[in-house]
């Protein structure tokens, strides 16, 4: 569920401030004033200095170049993950009080509270449940370990999805359909070898396209 995925993201990165793909999940959630512009500015400051993204945040934040709607929003985002990843250093026999502190003071409650949606009461229990069942692990940090080994191990090999490949490793594989975009016989012609690995991919699959196009446009960056 979204609600549960935002607050493990605010336990990883209250363990570990490096954790780029947590900031971004959370750092507007709740809103907190981060258009795409301030987050642009980020990701810029962080490249710059060679630090993750939270510490780039902190960098405009302390240079005055955030916007005003963001700035606001970032210190108080900020001070938090400060605080928390001081909580939980100090609290490692009681990380359930912890993690519940850390949840409330998120504003994920009250962002669900204020949205009037008919599925908001049971993510608010879902939220309310979290810390119980972070009770039955010795710490936050062992917790997140297994949500990732069960995500893991959970992931349906059987499920639909779409799997990019050359096409000579494609020869010999069954799939329900293929697909070879801009394959045109344009000025370098088709060598045979490619053809062949062509004729092999097809002939397994229950369906082939292939697009091309009449021309390209390549810009320098």
């Amino acid at each position: 569920r979204r609600e549960i995925r935002d607050a493990i993201a605010y336990f990883r990165l209250a363990v570990s401030k490096s954790d780029d793909l947590a900031f971004e999940r959370i750092v507007n959630t709740p809103k907190r004033g981060m258009g795409p512009k301030s987050l642009g500015a980020i990701h810029v400051e962080s490249r710059s200095k060679g630090v993750p993204l939270l510490e780039g945040a902190r960098s405009l934040l302390q240079k005055g170049k955030l916007p005003r709607p963001a700035r606001d929003g970032m210190a108080k985002l900020l001070g938090g993950l400060d605080e928390w990843s001081e909580l939980l250093r100090e609290s490692q026999q009681n990380h359930a009080a912890a993690a519940d502190k850390i949840i409330k003071q998120s504003g994920l409650l009250e962002m669900w509270a204020n949205t009037k949606t008919p599925d908001a009461e049971a993510r608010i229990d879902n939220l309310n449940e979290l810390a119980g069942k972070i009770k039955e692990f010795e710490s936050i940090q062992a917790f997140l370990e297994h949500i990732a080994l069960v995500a893991e191990s959970g992931e349906d090999a059987d499920a639909k999805k779409v799997t990019l490949m050359t096409l000579h490793a494609a020869k010999g594989l069954n799939s329900l359909s293929c697909f070879c975009p801009d394959g045109r016989m344009g000025a370098s012609r088709l060598s045979e070898r490619w053809m062949n690995s062509l004729s092999a991919a097809s002939k397994r699959s229950a369906g082939w396209l292939m697009s091309g196009s009449q021309g390209r446009k390549r810009f320098a960056s």
